[in-house]
């Protein structure tokens, strides 16, 4: 699959995704921030009572450096679980490692697709990644090799924007469709990582959705949408949705563990942080970062502190690391 997408092409996606979210965003500009524990759903990520959160992150204070740059529309970000950490843009998919002179640097390992590479996932040692050019979308795999080397295995046909993507425990992958407004659920053909056996609509525009980002952790799947919502719906019952918060903003990606959420706040140029009840804890300084899209600890990994963050900043088409000063 090597159909080209143009730059136009690009700008035409993005613009009517941002337009989309900011009429819906002028329908909820009066409401509060919701919170789990008022829709019985506190312990969506228990049990965490002897984990930190990430208030001991110090957002607020948090200094930006950048780590790597010229990845055209950085958009996801992603360690394997071997601590390979991986990048997607317009342009490619790439692998960032620390070379002997302390730098970190980039290699692009599938330049020329075609298409926009968006989502990251890892079932055992395959890595997927969803790609579109604005007519159908597709889902890559390539074995966690010392050179991964991805493949079409495939076609999401009339979907113009997978975006969003993560796997759960079972190796079932889950994929957001932004413009179209679906959450889907692949699954894979057994014994064979490199064949899909199905598709399935889990959640759909009716929903009130238009989702973008979204992770798995303990058998939920947490949903962020351009809408400002965070939702989690039980993997044995993925249909119903628990709204967490809502607020004025237009979300991409996040990252969830047992110390709570982080979100890229795409609109607002921040990373926001909420705890299991989806309380807010802290936040970066408002515009400090250029359309941030993705973000993940770095937990002292590829070099950097055990509270460093690492973010993707599409507007800014790099890669960052925000600093704790605590």
């Amino acid at each position: 699959m090597r159909s080209a997408i143009s730059s136009t092409a690009r700008r035409t996606l993005s613009g009517r995704i941002a337009r989309m979210a900011l009429a819906a965003l002028s329908m909820y500009c009066g409401l509060r921030s919701l919170q789990a524990a008022d829709l019985g759903a506190d312990s969506l990520l228990a049990p965490a009572a002897t984990s930190s959160d990430f208030r001991s992150f110090g957002l607020s204070s948090a200094t930006r450096e950048t780590l790597v740059d010229g990845i055209t529309a950085a958009e996801n970000v992603m360690f394997s679980s071997d601590g390979r950490l991986f990048v997607t843009g317009d342009d490619g998919i790439y692998e960032l490692t620390r070379a002997v002179s302390g730098e970190v640097v980039k290699l692009n390992l599938f330049p020329g697709a075609g298409c926009a590479w968006s989502g990251m996932a890892e079932v055992g040692t395959v890595l997927y990644a969803t790609c579109f050019n604005g007519t159908d979308s597709f889902l890559f795999a390539a074995r966690r090799s010392a050179s991964p080397n991805f493949r079409t295995i495939f076609t999401l046909r009339g979907v113009t924007t997978a975006n969003g993507l993560a796997a759960d425990a079972a190796g079932l992958l889950y994929v957001t469709t932004t413009l179209q407004g679906d959450v889907l659920r692949i699954e894979l053909q057994p014994g064979d990582r490199f064949s899909v056996a199905s598709q399935v609509t889990l959640f759909s525009k009716t929903a009130g959705l238009i989702p973008n980002g979204l992770k798995v952790f303990r058998q939920r799947l947490f949903i962020g949408d351009v809408l400002g919502t965070l939702r989690a719906a039980a993997i044995e019952a993925p249909r119903i949705a628990v709204p967490l918060v809502q607020q004025f903003a237009l979300f991409d990606d996040l990252f969830v563990d047992s110390r709570g959420l982080l979100v890229a706040d795409f609109s607002g140029g921040a990373i926001r942080a909420f705890d299991a009840a989806g309380r807010m804890l802290d936040w970066t300084r408002p515009g400090a970062l250029q359309n941030p899209s993705a973000v993940v600890p770095a937990n002292g990994r590829l070099g950097l502190g055990p509270r460093d963050l690492i973010v993707t900043e599409k507007g800014g088409h790099r890669v960052s690391v925000l600093r704790s000063t605590h």
